[in-house]
């Protein structure tokens, strides 16, 4: 006779293995995964603005960098960490490793960026460019002559509108701008009126098919004559 056979339930590893990725709360209020490239593409940036080569070794050094960052990342924060708090440890990971060097060249960038986000959504600051006549500023659109009252006086205006535009715009949509993703068009105009100064109307559509100016609709012109006076309509 066979001897029953007793089951013993094994001991279960109930800790999951799945490790929660790091979040970050990026500066216009979104939320996504930590990216430790980004740390040492700012290392590298650092090195390379004050001419220091990165060759295997620094290469390694600078990823064990982002890694640690990463590390104490986990260890302090629950909730998504902020951008601030980040550099903050990037700082001291480079001052722990002695890299004063690379540390300052570190610190001097990411304040100028700052300055830079301040500046752009900083009305007064927009009037002092005008002042001094910044030749960013004035040599802006090369169509217009500068020394000219009336181009002065748009200028000025389009400088005040410009930093109203990126303080109203969502942050999402002014950061993106800054850092060169997007091109957001007509700024000197946008905030205060519904003009426009460039557009790149569809005439042949409009003209083919008809369109509505204001409330009245436009049929397709009969004539050369009419077709001509409906552009205009449409371009004022």
């Amino acid at each position: 006779m066979e001897e029953p056979t007793v089951l013993i339930d094994q001991p279960t590893d109930t800790k999951s293995t799945t490790t929660t990725p790091v979040k970050v709360e990026k500066r216009d209020g979104r939320i996504v995964d930590f990216d430790p490239i980004n740390i040492s593409t700012a290392i590298k940036a650092a090195y390379g603005d004050i001419n220091k080569q990165i060759g295997p070794q620094e290469d390694a050094l600078i990823r064990g960098l982002a890694d640690k960052v990463e590390s104490e990342i986990k260890g302090r924060y629950t909730e998504p960490a902020k951008i601030d708090d980040i550099q903050n440890l990037v700082e001291h990971a480079l001052v722990d490793a002695h890299l004063y060097d690379v540390a300052h060249a570190y610190v001097d960038y990411r304040l100028s960026k700052d300055i830079d986000r301040s500046k752009m959504t900083d009305v007064n600051e927009a009037v002092r460019r005008f002042i001094d006549r910044d030749p960013e500023l004035v040599h802006e659109n090369a169509n217009k002559d500068s020394n000219v009252y009336s181009t002065q006086r748009d200028l000025l205006a389009g400088a005040v509108s410009k930093a109203t535009a990126f303080r109203l715009l969502p942050k999402a949509v002014a950061n993106a701008h800054m850092k060169g993703d997007i091109h957001f068009h007509d700024a000197d105009y946008s905030p205060f009126t519904a003009q426009s100064n460039c557009s790149l109307p569809n005439f042949w559509d409009m003209l083919a098919n008809g369109f509505t100016l204001g409330n009245a609709p436009m049929a397709s012109p009969k004539s050369i004559a009419i077709a001509a006076t409906q552009i205009t309509q449409i371009m004022k």
